[in-house]
């Protein structure tokens, strides 16, 4: 199987599981990955994302094996395989649950990209990532948005035109990665901790902080579009109904914390019975 996913509370839980073909991108695959994160987009009950992988590599990108990949075929292929993966990365790029992806292994080319369209990303100390397209006459066409926005144009730059490999520690020490993991801890185990940690975040008020952080990579300046943006996530964080009330609550009456995960398991029970 390409790819298998768990639900545990309101945590989506994305393995892959195609470790002797170094979890590489096949069409199927592709299509798989984006139908569980367009499904996901309307479903509360779900409020993080994660992606994880078996074996020694985390992806390697696209299948290139023969009579599998529909690099240089041109025409219809050409087009249908940008459309799949344009898919596959905006439906990653516009969830609004949280999402994190920890990189076991090396990643390349689209598993970079993989990784870099998720909001917060986890490596052990041996993983890494390599941006290697132009070493068989590619360019990082469709992650190229992601990868920038993310590592930052000269950083990106850099990292394309040589197809060297990074290292976690060097992520770790541009703010690229959230945590290393160390070699004693399991990465799957790791995972589920740092998810545990974010039950202490609210899930729409994390959706309207990823809101704010687009729409200053999109429109920053102070620009009348930025604002209107402020406005509107300032306006509904205030609101009546908003999950402001509920944390207000905690807070006056003195609870250490907000169980984020059971106030959304209880929503999605009331909203059942309706």
């Amino acid at each position: 199987m390409a790819s298998k996913s768990s639900e545990a509370a309101p945590n989506l839980k994305i393995v892959f599981n195609r470790a002797k073909h170094g979890n590489a991108l096949t069409t199927s695959m592709i299509s798989h990955l984006t139908e569980l994160f367009e499904s996901a987009q309307s479903d509360p009950s779900i409020t993080r994302i994660a992606l994880a992988a078996h074996g020694t590599f985390f992806c390697t990108g696209m299948d290139l094996g023969k009579g599998i990949s529909p690099v240089a075929q041109g025409g219809d292929e050409a087009d249908a395989q940008y459309s799949r993966l344009k898919r596959l990365f905006e439906a990653i790029d516009n969830a609004p649950q949280v999402t994190i992806a920890c990189l076991q292994g090396p990643a390349f080319a689209g598993g970079v990209g993989l990784a870099f369209a998720c909001d917060i990303r986890l490596m052990t100390t041996t993983a890494s990532i390599r941006l290697s397209e132009v070493r068989i006459g590619l360019a990082a066409a469709t992650i190229s948005k992601y990868v920038i926005r993310e590592l930052g144009a000269a950083f990106a730059r850099e990292a394309m035109l040589s197809a060297r490999m990074v290292t976690a520690q060097e992520l770790f020490r541009l703010g690229k990665v959230a945590t290393v993991i160390e070699d004693s801890i399991d990465p799957q185990a790791a995972v589920d901790d740092y998810l545990v940690r974010l039950r202490q975040c609210a899930p729409r008020a994390s959706t309207l902080t990823k809101v704010l952080v687009r729409l200053s990579w999109l429109e920053g300046g102070g620009g009348e579009k930025q604002e209107i943006g402020i406005r509107q996530v300032f306006d509904e964080m205030m609101a009546d109904d908003s999950e402001s009330k509920y944390g207000l609550h905690q807070f006056q009456s003195k609870a250490k914390e907000c169980d984020w995960d059971a106030y959304t398991l209880s929503k999605t029970r009331n909203k059942a019975r309706l």
